[in-house]
């Protein structure tokens, strides 16, 4: 609505004659039903009175940004809530740079909320040592002890107990998807999470390590060949750890949903599923990891291992962009076989990641 009020703004101002001005949402229940037909897709809503009852509070931004532009140095603003309310601000990274232990050794603490950040600043509260320790939560505390100390937490005798339940073989898992605005496969809505690649390792009884794939290019609904595949791979038992379960297994939730004469062997699978991020958050903590348990962030001081030496494909968000750029129909062949092979070798190394944590915890202290 802000977009709409500045826009016709503008055109006012300008003499561009307006006769309405629309805003268009895309309506994330709609459901594509095929064969081209959008209609219902998007809602349309007339703005006009409202964008023209906002013409003195859009020119007073502009003389203010205008003001902050002519600048000769940049403002000096704290970090707070209102760089991600409403919304996530552009420049969060700019500001954030640095933002290490040693710049502002509160950011380590994670889930650390902004009015106890503000609460302890107020107290004069600027250094790790000195954040009370009643007032912190047992991993803030954890986090705390670590970075004072310098040494990393790790209790492999309690990761070790809840491994013990699950026998060999073990599985690891993970997905990627991809979301459109506009949904191509029939059945799919707006922005729906659509997998479309896993990689899954298999650690046998023997204590040999396989590896199988899905990833399919040619541009049709890869779920349905996906969903079996997944079914075939994973055999009848053993334990399946993935890192973070939510999304593995809210996948496998919409596969039983979307193809009903599966739900049961994908049921059982999703009941397999053991989710290592609260084993990980439990038992190991390194200062390097700066207050995160991402998978990139755990990995490297963890076990040595590094994304970095990927080649293009590095992060989930580039993998689908890659799959997006596959379904391209004037994309040369060269292209698409980089694209193909770089997206493997980035799912794979997912699923290599969890089974080095999984190793790196099951050793006995």
């Amino acid at each position: 609505r802000d977009d709409v009020a500045i826009q016709t703004y503008i055109a006012d101002e300008s003499g561009v004659p307006l006769s309405k001005s629309m805003l268009a949402h895309i309506d994330t229940n709609f459901v594509y039903a095929g064969d081209g037909d959008y209609s219902g897709l998007l809602h349309l809503e007339d703005l006009t009175d409202e964008a023209r009852a906002r013409h003195e509070e859009v020119g007073t931004w502009i003389e203010e940004a205008q003001a902050i532009a002519a600048m000769a140095t940049e403002p000096v603003v704290k970090t707070g809530k209102q760089c991600t309310n409403p919304f996530t601000c552009a420049f969060c990274n700019y500001c954030g740079t640095g933002r290490t232990a040693e710049a502002d050794p509160l950011a380590v603490l994670p889930h650390l909320h902004w009015k106890k950040r503000e609460q302890f600043k107020l107290s004069g509260i600027e250094r790790l040592a000195d954040v009370p320790t009643d007032q912190l939560t047992e991993i803030q505390q954890r986090v705390q002890s670590v970075h004072l100390s310098g040494q990393p937490y790790c209790d492999r005798a309690s990761a070790t107990k809840l491994f013990s339940q699950d026998p060999l073989p073990a599985y690891f898992l993970d997905f990627e998807t991809v979301s459109f605005a506009v949904p191509i496969w029939e059945g799919t809505r707006p922005y729906q999470a659509i997998p479309f690649q896993y990689s899954l390792h298999k650690l046998d009884a023997d204590g040999e390590l396989g590896h199988e794939k899905f990833l399919d290019l040619s541009g049709v609904d890869p779920r349905r060949a996906m969903a079996e595949k997944l079914i075939q791979d994973c055999g009848d038992s053993g334990a399946i750890y993935v890192f973070s379960a939510s999304v593995e297994s809210g996948i496998i939730e919409k596969l039983e949903e979307q193809f009903l004469d599966l739900f049961f062997p994908l049921e059982s699978i999703r009941q397999r599923i053991v989710d290592l991020l609260p084993i990980v958050k439990r038992c190991y903590y390194h200062p390097d990891q700066q207050g995160s348990w991402s998978l990139k962030a755990i990995i490297e001081p963890m076990t040595g291992m590094s994304y970095s030496n990927l080649e293009g494909v590095k992060v989930g968000p580039e993998a689908g962009a890659a799959f997006i750029e596959c379904l391209d129909e004037e994309i040369c062949s060269k292209r698409k076989e980089l694209l193909h092979q770089q997206m493997l070798d980035y799912c794979e190394l997912d699923t290599l990641a969890t089974v080095r944590i999984w190793e790196f915890l099951k050793i006995e202290s």
